[in-house]
């Protein structure tokens, strides 16, 4: 969504540069083309961060995520210990044995 903010934006002013382009009431057409993905991305920016929007929903495989959001904290119960990520046989950078 900020990248069409960020577009919009420097269309709208590049246009201004530009000589012998489309006009609709006398404004050029890509500044209006611009306004237009401005506003539609800003209230979309708006709905999806406004107040008491749900959060995304945890990853299916919290250790193996690298990247990304983090998403709504997991619940858990206080008998169930996390999971590791990695098991004691897998083999290591520093093993020097391949793996079969």
């Amino acid at each position: 969504l900020l990248f069409f903010i960020w577009y919009g934006v420097v269309r709208f002013s590049l246009e201004t540069l530009r000589a012998d382009n489309w006009t609709f009431f006398g404004i050029p057409t890509a500044q209006v083309v611009s306004v237009v993905l401005i506003v539609v991305a800003v209230l979309a920016l708006a709905w999806r961060h406004r107040p008491g929007h749900p959060l995304d929903d945890p990853p299916s495989r919290p250790e193996a995520a690298t990247w990304g959001a983090i998403g709504r904290p997991l619940e858990m119960s206080p008998a169930a210990p996390p999971e590791s990520g990695a098991s004691d046989d897998s083999p290591r950078e520093s093993d020097d044995r391949r793996p079969e």
